[in-house]
């Protein structure tokens, strides 16, 4: 019975052992919140995204990695998410920002999953820095709109050529001689 109970114990620790090195390995911060809202797990990735040290991010409130216009809803906003916790993404219609030690804000997509426990619900938070994806779409935007000012202008040049070479044509039928510009609109 003792082998049993041995060999069960050393399976279930295999287990967790290998889902713990699964959490380290994400590309994602992962961050595991109370419903107090008290971080009680974190991956190296949240470490190296949010700038803390492990134990720095155990000891905080989730509250504290979100810019300061976003803390005083939280609480409300993880309530109701409480009440119906299921997976989801946040921010639909907002950019969110997290927070780094050092105050900078970064641009983050943020998932959500709860996680059923007997002491409660706890969430599971996925965090992806999404800085680079933000400059592109920028770089982006910046070019489309300096692609529509260069049309604007091309556009702009060649109906003042057309207009130009209306009134040379007519100023040519004035005196007596024949139009040379073929006006195609």
């Amino acid at each position: 019975m003792t082998d049993g109970i041995q060999l069960r114990t050393k399976a279930i620790e295999k287990a967790q052992n290998d889902i713990s090195e699964i959490l380290e390995s994400m590309p994602d911060a992962l961050l595991t919140v109370d419903e107090n809202g008290s971080i009680v797990r974190v991956n190296k990735r949240a470490e190296d995204l949010f700038k803390f040290k492990r134990q720095d991010l155990l000891s905080m409130k989730v509250e504290e990695l979100m810019p300061e216009r976003y803390r005083g809803q939280h609480p409300n906003n993880r309530s109701m998410y409480l009440d119906k916790p299921v997976m989801r993404t946040m921010g639909q219609s907002e950019d969110l920002f997290a927070l780094t030690k050092s105050g900078k804000e970064i641009p983050v997509d943020i998932s959500l999953s709860p996680i059923r426990t007997d002491d409660g619900t706890l969430v599971l938070a996925s965090v992806r820095d999404i800085s680079s994806r933000k400059e592109a779409e920028k770089l982006l935007s910046d070019k489309m709109a300096e692609l529509e000012d260069f049309n604007k202008l091309a556009v702009g040049r060649e109906l003042r050529m057309i207009e130009l070479k209306k009134e040379i044509n007519e100023l040519l039928q004035k005196t007596g001689k024949e139009p040379v510009f073929e006006i195609v609109e």
